[in-house]
Order: C-alpha cells, then sequence, then structure tokens
C-alpha cells in the first residue's frame, strides 16, 4: 500500500515539478525605453529598444540580449546595441556600440513571476566620424519585475539607474522588455 501511495505521489507531483525547472536560457529585446539623462537635463525615447543612439545619446541600452539561468534565483544577462549613421562607410560614419551585462537576483525565482534586483556594468564605443572616437564604462542598479503570462514567454518593466564614470553623467531608464523562454 504504501509503495502504491509512493507512486501516486510521485506521479502527481513529478508533472509540476518538471514545469518549473530553472529555465537553460531566454532570447529577449527592448520594446519601449525612456531616459533621463541627468548632466544634459534631456529625456530620450526609443521604440523599440533604444540602443546607442548618436551623437546626442550616450547610452548602452541593449537593444538585443540573451539571459542565461546558472541557479534557480540568478539570472545573467549581456546584450548589445549597435548603431550606424553613414553615407558611405567614409569618414562621415557614425557609430555606437553599447555592450551591457547584468547579474538578477529574483525574489520568487526565474520559473514564475517575480520581482528581481540586479547589478549591471555597460561599454559603451562610439565614434562621431573623423576620428572623434571615444570609450566609456558605466556601472549600475536596477529592480524590476518578469512575468511569464506563458511557460515560454517573459515579459519585462525595469528601471535602470547608471553612472558614466568618465562622463559623470547618470542615467534613469524605465524599461520594457519581452524575451522568449527555452527549457
Amino acid at each position: 500500500m504504501r509503495k502504491l501511495v509512493l507512486v501516486g505521489v510521485l506521479t502527481l507531483v513529478a508533472p509540476a515539478t518538471a514545469a518549473t525547472q530553472t529555465p537553460r536560457w531566454a532570447l529577449g529585446g527592448t520594446l519601449f525605453n525612456i531616459t533621463y539623462f541627468t548632466e544634459f537635463d534631456r529625456y530620450d525615447v526609443g521604440i523599440p529598444g533604444g540602443g546607442p543612439l548618436i551623437p546626442i545619446t550616450l547610452q548602452a541600452a541593449p537593444v538585443v540580449y540573451v539571459g542565461f539561468f546558472p541557479h534557480p534565483q540568478v539570472a545573467v544577462v549581456p546584450g548589445i546595441a549597435f548603431h550606424l549613421v553613414s553615407s558611405g562607410f567614409g569618414e562621415d560614419a557614425v557609430y555606437g556600440l553599447g555592450l551591457d551585462a547584468a547579474v538578477e537576483w529574483h525574489v520568487s525565482g526565474v520559473t514564475g513571476n517575480s520581482a528581481y534586483a540586479a547589478v549591471n556594468f555597460a561599454y559603451l564605443a562610439f565614434d562621431f566620424g573623423r576620428g572623434d572616437a571615444d570609450t566609456e564604462i558605466a556601472l549600475g542598479a536596477a529592480i524590476g519585475y518578469r512575468w511569464l503570462p506563458f511557460e515560454f514567454l517573459a515579459l519585462r518593466a525595469e528601471s535602470v539607474f547608471r553612472r558614466y564614470l568618465d562622463f559623470e553623467e547618470n542615467q534613469v531608464t524605465a524599461v520594457l522588455k519581452a524575451e522568449v523562454v527555452f527549457n
């Protein structure tokens, strides 16, 4: 009788456990962002995404990112953004490359809806044309909420604070993101 009860319990519990396994990775993109720059007292809006819109915006907001889940409550999320304006790829070409990485801690875990906190690092390389190039590093933190309406789809709302070290610029961003989750 005990074996029958044990088999019954395992049969009921196993599908629920399989459905809540830690996902392996996710592929996402930024749908919308609005950024406030304290130094310039300026707002920038990006639909979809954002990225390093130059020459007026210095930001490393990722447009595409990949999330990895090494632990049931931890996500590592590197991202990239690229923007190019050119009239023939000569000296007048203007570009911006933003690389971003965040480590997130999800309060309720990555398998379901959860608030999260993150620390992030950003690297920005840009060229305003005619050899006027520079790089910048930023450090910051974020808070957000990750909602899984389906087990394969996650939507995120996030608020990010970032400090650009050389430019002594603060950036505050509100972001909406969507990602496809792979188990």
